[in-house]
């Protein structure tokens, strides 16, 4: 994930309204072809935590919301650690527009806690979002936002039949 640095280290990164968690991913096959359609490996692998862009929109009455927003992000990981656990058996394909993917859920430490913290601190009602690692892209390095439940119901089916077994594979050893 491209973007600044937050929270005073290199873990945690904050680009195009997204806080993301980066991870990292090898020996991945380049390109996977699912329903004759061909998808190229993404050059760098992200968690996205917190859309913030999201929460702007929907309260724009609170002033300085994103600053606001990062701080009490960067206070919470200081105690509490957020970090990549395991990837989940569970890949979807993704659609929006043009835009299509090929995803693989995964768990994330202390998630819930931060946006029962986030909820409250503003006076929300933000849904935790599913976490998910973008793997593959029909145009190059090209995601989609699945922030919420409704995303991931409405632009997404579980593909996990069609997925290859070294895929599979490499992923269940992280």
């Amino acid at each position: 994930m491209e973007g600044k640095n937050i929270c005073g280290n290199t873990k945690y990164k904050y680009s195009k309204g997204y806080i993301g968690l980066p991870v990292e991913i090898s020996n991945l096959p380049k390109t996977i072809v699912i329903d004759s359609k061909t998808l190229s490996l993404k050059s760098t692998f992200h968690v996205s935590l917190v859309c913030v862009k999201n929460i702007l929109l929907a309260h724009k009455d609170i002033p300085n919301l994103e600053k606001k927003i990062l701080d009490v992000f960067c206070k919470f990981v200081s105690k509490n650690e957020i970090s990549f656990e395991k990837y989940k058996d569970e890949f979807r394909y993704a659609k929006d527009g043009e835009r299509e993917t090929i995803v693989a859920m995964c768990a994330v430490s202390n998630i819930e806690k931060l946006f029962k913290i986030l909820n409250k601190e503003f006076g929300l009602e933000t849904e935790t979002p599913p976490t998910h690692v973008t793997l593959y892209t029909l145009q190059p390095d090209m995601g989609i936002g699945l922030n919420n439940m409704s995303d991931i119901e409405n632009k997404t089916e579980v593909i996990a039949e069609k997925m290859p077994t070294e895929v599979r594979e490499i992923l269940k050893r992280k």
